[in-house]
């Protein structure tokens, strides 16, 4: 307030300084300054002139200095309101950020919550699972073993099989089985001599 008080009175001076100035070229431009018996030249003129504008400059010298010292007494109360308004700015930029954060933060916490509310029903469904997958492996694995407890028997009877089958087929066909065996051993004989003269 004091500031532009002082402005305005600083305008107005100049104001009226410069209506002075222009008054003053017109009155001696028009009329003459000297008038009656005295005898006037233009030194004296002049001086006049000079004087006016002497003291017109010295008064708004002061003026000016007046103005000058209400802008500096002043001054620490604008720059303290500016660093005010932008310490504010910069506090409520960091109020916001943290406001974010904490949303963020509930955010997070309402999503960890419900993952704790259904972790252990998922636990839950998981040990059942895994329950049910032990009781097919007991069944399973009772099942190898019975398969492995009956191998040896199935074998046994495979043998016997065998053997009967070999009996059997013996019995049904001797002359057979013996014109097999005397070719093979027509054939030793037949190939021995070639085989004795290959390794001489």
């Amino acid at each position: 307030m004091v500031t532009r008080t002082a402005r305005a009175t600083y305008y107005i001076a100049i104001c009226v300084f410069l209506i002075c100035l222009v008054v003053l070229v017109v009155k001696m431009t028009f009329w003459p300054v000297c008038t009656g018996g005295s005898p006037c030249d233009g030194w004296t003129v002049a001086g006049l002139v000079a004087a006016i504008l002497g003291v017109s400059t010295a008064f708004l010298g002061i003026l000016g200095a007046i103005a000058l010292a209400a802008w500096w007494t002043s001054l620490d109360k604008r720059v303290e309101d500016r660093v005010t308004q932008l310490f504010n700015a910069q506090i409520q930029a960091v109020q916001d950020s943290i406001n974010q954060v904490k949303e963020r933060a509930d955010e997070l916490r309402s999503k960890v919550d419900a993952i704790e509310h259904t972790l252990p029903t998922q636990l839950q469904a998981v040990q059942v699972s895994i329950n049910q997958l032990d009781k097919r492996a007991d069944e399973l694995r009772g099942k190898v073993d019975a398969i492995e407890n009956t191998i040896p028997e199935l074998e046994l009877r495979i043998d016997a099989a065998q053997k009967s089958a070999i009996r059997a087929l013996e019995e049904t066909l001797p002359p057979y089985y013996q014109q097999l065996e005397y070719q093979r051993k027509l054939n030793e004989i037949r190939d021995a001599p070639l085989s004795q003269e290959t390794e001489q």
